[in-house]
C-alpha cells in the first residue's frame, strides 16, 4: 500500500465544499448523516490509495495519518463502507459529482500539488474509479 505524500499528511481544507455538499442532505430526516466533507475527504484518499470501499473505511477507522488529515478524533470508530456507495450515488442523483471534483482540484491548487489550467483529470475517470470498489 502506498503512503499519502507528506505534503497531505495534515489536515486539508476541503470545509469550504461543506455548503455545496449539505444541500443534499436533509436535517430532519431521521438520524444525523455522517459528515458530507468527511466522506469527500475519504472519497478523495480511497482514489489516491486505489483502494476498496471496504478498505477506505478501515483505513479511516485505524489508519493515524488517514484520522490526522481528515481532522478525525482518535477515537472514531468508522462507518460500514456502505456508507461510501451511498454517498457516491447522492453525488450522482444530485448532479454533483462536479461540486466535489472542482473543491478537490482546488484544494490541489491551493497546495501546490497542480497549477491552474493544467489539470487533465476528469470527473468521469473519478466516478468509474470509485464506482468500481
Amino acid at each position: 500500500m502506498r503512503c499519502l505524500p507528506p505534503r497531505l499528511i495534515k489536515p486539508c481544507s476541503i470545509n469550504k465544499l461543506r455548503p455545496q455538499l449539505e444541500t443534499l442532505y436533509c436535517e430532519s430526516n431521521g438520524r444525523p448523516a455522517i459528515d458530507p466533507v468527511l466522506l469527500c475527504g475519504v472519497t478523495l484518499f480511497q482514489f489516491m490509495e486505489k483502494v476498496s470501499d471496504r478498505r477506505a473505511a478501515e483505513q479511516v477507522a485505524y489508519h493515524l495519518g488517514w484520522k490526522y488529515a481528515l481532522e478525525l478524533e482518535l477515537a472514531y470508530q468508522g462507518f460500514h463502507p456502505t456508507v461510501l456507495v451511498y454517498f457516491r450515488d447522492r453525488l450522482e442523483e444530485n448532479q454533483a459529482l462536479r461540486v466535489i471534483f472542482d473543491g478537490i482540484v482546488d484544494l490541489l491548487i491551493e497546495l501546490g500539488l497542480i497549477k491552474r489550467g493544467a489539470s487533465s483529470v476528469s470527473i468521469a475517470r473519478i466516478s468509474w474509479a470509485t464506482s468500481k470498489k
